[in-house]
């Protein structure tokens, strides 16, 4: 429907009549009447305006150039004034500086002279320091400092703890050394000027700050005084008065100075100082003006510029057009200004606009006028026309609303116009195309019936309010409710989960707007079950009119099983895939590392002309690679005794603490080695008692546990690495806890799988197989036990893990763990010790190897035996003995050049000790209580 016609009925309404041949005459000539009027005033009016315009332009370009010389020059007399207290601030500044520290000199001067003949120079010292300290300027921030000749702060009111502290190499934030120059200045000229860059005390600001102190010599005491300000602080009170003057300049009629600084903060805003912050920045006038923006951007010339904009006036709430010139204060950040609004000065623009109105207001007066005329004369002369037309418009009329009414075809023969017969048979082919089209919807709705209710899946024909108009036999088969239930329901409260109302929602709203929808979602059944749909979605439309949607369900959830379990198989294998390439890039880069220090520094050590001090680094070098390749070798077996089910536990008598102790000895080295100096290593045992053994496999017991430390160790630049277990029933509790870099908890998923790290990159920052957590993980399993992590990025890591336990038989377990491979028959061993029970112990252990063993009560029988018999296979040298211990033991036998194996014993696991046991020269150590295993695997590197 056109515009025109939408107002033709409106105004129809209006007039209450119902639409006719003579209404429409009427309403349609005075329409046209009335456009034609209305175009004709308007470009009338509008010639007006435009001649209001071109006069209005015309007087502010006059006024424009008549006060732009006014404004810059007020402005330029403010910035005049400004830059004169300017240069006045820092001699004003160092003169007040020097004022306040004479004060000072001259009470230290007037107390030393009073007293210097009466009291100890300390006292006197004490008494200008009482004197001196309360002393407070510029609202408690400002005092009086003192400091000597020898580069020692004596009075710091503000900080007395750095009072007596030696502050020579006392530099400030830029780096200059502060109390040198304090101290140069007074020894070379008696007093001076002192500049520093300090950030504010108290402050939040990271800015650094200029402040100027001025120094005095106290040549009596060898001190010398001072104060100091930072150069700021007197400049807010220089800017307090300078804006106080320029909030009181007035010029015209309503002119003022204005000023704000570079970033926006209002100081003088409409002729008044600001005293609660303001920030203009992104204040727009009417037009979209960013006021202060453009001030800106006039202030960066530096010869100012002007700005155009609309401003409120000064004594009313008007906003008026304003220009402004405006220039920048660089050195305290301002844009100070001035301004005048145009019509303050243009009472002729004003009065053209009176003018303009009045004329205006006479041109509409007349216009309706001649319209009510014109429109009252057509309105008479239509009524007229249309009585004549309507008697014969009556009876044709009637003919047709009958045949409208009962599709009865209209008799052609009665009517006596060509006009309205050929309207009548129009009419009457139109009602035998209706009759027809009739009799074909009736058949084609039974034939949809029919297809409707067969079609095997889902439908549900839903209205524009999307509500249920009927669903087919299948729906309720696939959903469970029945028909009723839907009916006039909304199906989507019924079938969608609440977490997908309002994607459904958005594909209604898409469908309302015409739009086809094609979608797989889950959906619920009245039983709460969940099945896996494919929706499609069309709306239904006649001659282009939507009259609902078509919706049809279809069940996928097999479908969708079946693509996920492929899909599950598809990403396991690429993953597989891709972790054991990453492995394997990763062990060549982690076996290289090693090997070629081992072949790069034996090819050294074929050099002739190295030192025996560089061969012997080298070497240590070769050695340490050899172990770190064998430990990367270890692992591997490992694990693949581990995949391959072939890893035997071999459970025995273990001694959890030696373990424990040794593992401290073991870590504390690989600290040290790596210069890891701000981490801190700490062994927990909460035992029942001090020699606490069980039942389990020692040499996987510690595997586990060297694992965790070595990773904790790689992960841990500083901070703590705590390890160790308490007891609980039959369960060792043991941890591992770090301050390293951690993981996070989509990491920790993955943490202990093989083949998977972190990271896999080559430029990695730690290295590693990654295959110490895995084993961790297995041989916990193996025995018996769970192994779990808790971690937080950057915060450190948390390894836990139980081992069951059964305590031991000592006779049955000294059976038990002795290897039946062991025979030591014709070997000489010397056992040192002095307490009888720790000998008949490690008599009983070693008689079932054939040994031939000696026993020594102290350091001097040692000595004794070896000298009788130099050809022991092998000395138990305990080092706490009575009469000689066995480091003077030891040091002897080795000073008579006799190198019989010497493994010490000793209860203490401190790093001193072991450090001294190996300084000393020992071939091993091994630390009570003395865990069985550990001892035959130290004797046979020295017998077998």
């Amino acid at each position: 429907m056109s515009i025109f016609s939408k107002f033709f009925n409106t105004i129809i309404k209006f007039f209450g009549h119902k639409r006719n041949i003579v209404n429409i005459l009427l309403i349609q000539t005075i329409i046209v009447i009335a456009i034609i009027l209305i175009a004709v005033s308007y470009f009338w009016l509008y010639n007006e305006y435009a001649t209001y315009k071109r006069i209005n332009e015309r007087i502010q370009r006059n006024h424009i150039k008549t006060h732009k010389e006014l404004v810059k020059n007020e402005t330029l007399k403010a910035v005049d004034y400004i830059y004169f207290k300017i240069q006045q601030t820092e001699s004003k500044q160092k003169e007040r500086l020097k004022s306040r520290v004479n004060m000072a000199y001259s009470i230290a001067e007037s107390i030393y002279n009073k007293n210097k003949n009466t009291r100890s120079i300390s006292q006197i010292k004490q008494m200008i320091k009482d004197a001196l300290r309360p002393i407070r300027f510029d609202n408690g921030v400002g005092y009086i400092f003192i400091g000597n000749l020898n580069g020692y702060d004596v009075l710091f009111p503000v900080a007395p703890q750095y009072e007596g502290e030696y502050l020579y190499d006392l530099q400030d934030d830029m780096g200059n050394y502060v109390m040198r120059d304090e101290m140069n200045i007074v020894k070379t000229q008696g007093e001076g000027f002192v500049t520093g860059y300090w950030k504010r005390p108290g402050s939040e600001d990271e800015m650094t700050h200029k402040k100027i102190s001025f120094v005095k010599l106290f040549k009596p005491l060898g001190w010398y005084l001072g104060t100091g300000e930072y150069v700021e602080d007197f400049e807010k009170e220089v800017q307090t008065e300078v804006l106080k003057r320029l909030s009181n300049i007035r010029y015209g009629q309503e002119g003022y100075i204005f000023v704000n600084t570079y970033n926006g903060d209002a100081l003088i805003k409409d002729g008044k100082i600001v005293k609660q912050e303001i920030n203009l920045w992104d204040y727009k006038d009417p037009n979209g003006v960013k006021v202060i923006q453009e001030e800106r951007k006039a202030a960066k010339n530096p010869d100012g510029g002007y700005i155009f904009y609309s401003w409120k006036k000064l004594n009313s709430d008007e906003i008026v057009p304003k220009m402004s010139y405006v220039k920048g204060i660089p050195e305290w950040q301002w844009i100070v200004g001035a301004g005048i609004y145009f019509e303050d000065v243009n009472p002729a623009l004003l009065q053209q606009k009176a003018q303009l109105r009045n004329a205006i207001q006479k041109n509409i007066l007349t216009i309706l006028i001649v319209f009510g005329a014109v429109l009252t004369f057509l309105f008479v002369f239509t009524y007229f026309l249309s009585k004549k037309a309507k008697a014969n418009v009556s009876s044709f009329l009637d003919f047709f609303k009958n045949a409208s009414q009962n599709l009865e075809e209209i008799n052609e023969s009665k009517l006596d116009f060509n006009e309205f017969k050929t309207i009548a048979h129009s009419a009457n082919h139109m009602i035998r195309d209706i009759k027809f089209e009739q009799k074909k919807k009736k058949e084609d709705e039974a034939v949809f019936e029919r297809l409707f209710e067969s079609a095997p899946e889902a439908i549900a024909l839903i209205g524009n309010d999307g509500k249920v108009i009927k669903v087919n036999n299948a729906f309720p088969k696939l959903f469970g409710y029945s028909k009723d239930e839907l009916i006039n329901k909304n199906v989507d409260d019924f079938i969608v989960p609440d977490e997908l109302k309002n994607q459904a929602k958005k594909y209604h709203d898409k469908i309302i707007k015409g739009q086809n929808i094609k979608a797989e979602e889950i959906r619920i059944r009245k039983d709460k079950s969940r099945v896996f749909v494919s929706i499609l979605s069309t709306p239904i439309t006649y001659k282009k009119d939507q009259l609902g949607v078509y919706v049809i369900y279809r069940d996928i959830t097999q479908q969708k099983e079946t693509e996920r379990i492929l899909h599950e198989a598809k990403t396991k294998a690429e993953e597989s895939d891709r972790l054991k390439s990453a492995f394997l890039t990763n062990m060549s880069h982690e076996v290289r590392t090693p090997m070629n220090a081992i072949t790069g520094f034996s090819n050294l050590i074929l050099n002739r002309e190295l030192s025996e001090k560089d061969k012997a680094q080298y070497l240590n070098i070769i050695n340490q690679s050899s172990n770190a390749l064998l430990e990367i070798i270890d692992n591997i077996i490992d694990v693949s005794k581990l995949e391959a089910e072939n890893l035997v536990i071999n459970k025995v008598t273990s001694n959890i603490n030696t373990i424990l102790d040794e593992l401290y000895i073991d870590i504390s080295q690989q600290k040290k080695e790596s210069g890891l100096k701000d981490l801190e290593i700490k062994l927990i045992k909460k035992s029942p008692s001090k020699s606490f053994e069980v039942i389990t496999d020692p040499k996987r017991f510690k595997q586990i546990f060297a694992n965790l430390l070595d990773n904790a160790l790689k992960f841990t630049e500083k901070g703590v690495i705590e390890f160790g277990y308490t007891v609980e029933g039959n369960n060792l509790l043991c941890f591992v806890k770090d301050t390293g870099i951690g993981f996070t908890k989509e990491e920790s998923k993955y943490i202990f799988e093989p083949f998977r790290q972190a990271d896999f990159s080559s430029t990695r920052k730690y290295g590693g197989t990654g295959l110490g957590l895995t084993l961790a993980q297995k041989l916990v399993e193996l025995l018996g036990g769970k192994i779990d992590v808790e971690s937080e990025k950057n915060k450190g890591s948390h390894f836990y893990f139980t081992i069951p336990f059964e305590y031991p038989d000592i006779e049955s377990e000294i059976n038990t763990t002795f290897p039946t491979n062991l025979n030591w028959e014709n070997k000489k061993i010397l056992i040192a010790e002095d307490v009888q029970t720790n000998y008949q112990l490690l008599h009983t252990i070693l008689k079932r190897t054939k040994a031939d063993i000696t026993w020594a009560k102290d350091g001097e029988e040692v000595i004794e035996l070896v000298e009788k018999n130099p050809h022991f296979h092998l000395i138990l040298m305990d080092i706490q003995m009575p009469k000689m211990n066995g480091h003077n033991a030891f040091k002897y036998i080795r000073s008579q050049n006799i190198n019989i194996p010497v493994i010490a014993q000793t209860a203490y696991a401190m790093d001193s000790d072991i450090k001294e046991i190996k300084n000393l020269g020992y071939n091993d150590y091994i630390i009570k209580p003395i865990e069985i295993n550990t001892l035959f695997e130290k004797i046979r590197k020295f017998i077998d």
